[in-house]
Formats: structure tokens, C-alpha cells, sequence
């Protein structure tokens, strides 16, 4: 077990349903402070407080303890968001979407039906 997975995978979790370090505490019965020290490694939450992570976000303690479903979520994450910005470009009406995943920038522009996209590590490297 490596604290860094559990603080890592925590903080994923709470991001991805918009969620605040506040706003997780409250709904297992931490602070925020505790919350930002476990996804920190700063500490180790209690097998109590792990189940309640579990529980809240319906996930296994495995998932909570390793990092081997780390990729599985990022792909899924991924997917979501592409699939969304195919939804809107399919509007038939000029969008344009950038998206910012593991520090790489992805964009997505539609111009007279035609779709342009591109990844890069920065930003800067996208509107050149």
C-alpha cells in the first residue's frame, strides 16, 4: 500500500464530482484540512474513514489503495469529454472546446464543417 495512491485517487474522485475538500469532509464527517492532508500523503486516513471513502463514491477499497484503475478512469474521463465535444460540434453551429487532461491541452474547433483538433502539452502550442 502507498499512501500517495490513496490521497491521489481520493482527490480524482472528488474533482470529478465537483466537489470541494469542504464539501467531502462534510459528507463523511471530516474537515477540510483532514481531506487535503489525506490527498497530500500528509496522512493516512483509518479503515473506518476508507470505507467511508468507498462507500460515498461507490468504489472498492482496491480502487482506493493502488493505482491500477487510475488509467481506466483518466481513459473513461477522456472519452466523456470527446464524446461531449462531438455532441456540440455536431450542432451544426460554429464551437469550439478545450479540454486539459494529465497536463495536456486538447482542442476541438468547428469552421463550415469541418473539425479541427489538437493536442499539446501547452496551451500556447494549441492557439499558435
Amino acid at each position: 500500500m502507498d499512501i500517495k495512491y490513496i490521497g491521489r485517487n481520493i482527490a480524482k474522485l472528488r474533482i470529478s464530482r465537483g466537489l470541494s475538500q469542504g464539501d467531502l469532509g462534510k459528507e463523511i464527517g471530516l474537515t477540510p484540512s483532514a481531506i487535503s492532508n489525506i490527498e497530500n500523503a500528509v496522512s493516512y486516513p483509518s479503515i473506518d474513514t476508507l470505507i467511508r471513502f468507498a462507500e460515498f463514491f461507490s468504489v472498492t477499497m482496491d480502487y482506493l489503495l493502488s493505482n491500477k484503475d487510475i488509467e481506466k478512469l483518466e481513459e473513461l474521463q477522456l472519452k466523456s469529454k470527446l464524446l461531449t465535444t462531438e455532441m456540440f460540434l455536431k450542432s451544426g453551429k460554429p464551437q469550439k472546446s478545450l479540454y486539459e487532461i494529465d497536463n495536456k491541452e486538447y482542442f476541438f474547433e468547428e469552421k463550415q464543417h469541418e473539425i479541427t483538433y489538437k493536442v499539446s502539452k501547452s496551451i500556447n502550442d494549441i492557439l499558435k
